[in-house]
């Protein structure tokens, strides 16, 4: 039965429909990646904020350290039942789009200003984008995979966010302060771009009445229940020759 799997993973990619899968399974889950780079970020960072001859205009005392590690994670309990509201209302995709937009905010935020307040509205803004990405993120993903490869690309979601805090710990010890800023705020940025040609989700269409636009991403995704029985087929009659 295990010799079986590569053949029947090889003919789900001749398909296509899986590598569509992969490829929007990964691209949803570049915001969790960057969220992670934002949650790792202050690690690297502290000891140069806090350094008398660092980036900040005034060494950063312990307190603004510690509202900048805490703050991010009150918007969440707050406007996390929105975000859902936004989702349903306005579409997963878009939904998305405005995370990558709260993450490029507060990038933006840090590159143009290091003061106190500064930091502190930087990490309350990233607090949206961590609202969308435990919110919409998983709802996506979800929707778009295939009932046999759900789980798998499900697991995207961790695994960018543990990639985001290994690449910013990364950089953080290779280049200097501000190509770390840059770097991370490139990375919503060119999401937000790359994804206005990202297709909405199934089930969201189907909400809106848009019958003809998920009857096509469903066939895409029949694909591979199509191959994969063919595939399975194929093997049990030269079971049975033999």
């Amino acid at each position: 039965m295990l010799h079986q799997l590569p053949v029947r993973w090889l003919a789900r990619l001749r398909s296509g429909g899986l590598v569509n899968q992969l490829i929007m399974a990964v691209m949803v889950t570049i915001p969790v990646l960057n969220f992670g780079m934002l949650m790792g970020w202050q690690s690297p960072m502290t000891p140069m904020l806090q350094s008398p001859h660092g980036p900040a205009p005034q060494p950063i005392s312990d307190e603004t350290i510690s509202w900048m590690a805490s703050v991010t994670f009150f918007p969440p309990i707050f406007c996390g039942i929105f975000v859902g509201d936004l989702a349903d209302r306005w579409g997963r995709k878009i939904t998305t789009m405005l995370t990558s937009l709260m993450l490029v905010i507060s990038w933006a935020i840090i590159m143009v200003s290091l003061a106190p307040w500064a930091l502190i509205t930087s990490r309350a803004v990233a607090g949206l984008a961590c609202a969308g990405c435990y919110v919409v993120t998983p709802l996506y993903l979800k929707e778009i995979a295939s009932d046999g490869v759900r789980g798998a690309l499900g697991s995207l979601f961790i695994l960018s966010q543990n990639l985001g805090y290994l690449l910013v710990y990364v950089a953080g010890d290779m280049l200097d302060f501000h190509a770390v800023s840059w770097l991370c705020g490139a990375v919503p940025a060119l999401h937000l771009l790359a994804f206005l040609a990202a297709p909405e989700t199934p089930v969201f269409l189907v909400k809106q009445g848009k019958v003809d636009d998920t009857t096509m991403l469903r066939a895409r995704r029949a694909s591979i229940s199509s191959s994969s029985r063919r595939t399975s087929n194929r093997h049990t009659s030269t079971k049975s020759t033999h």
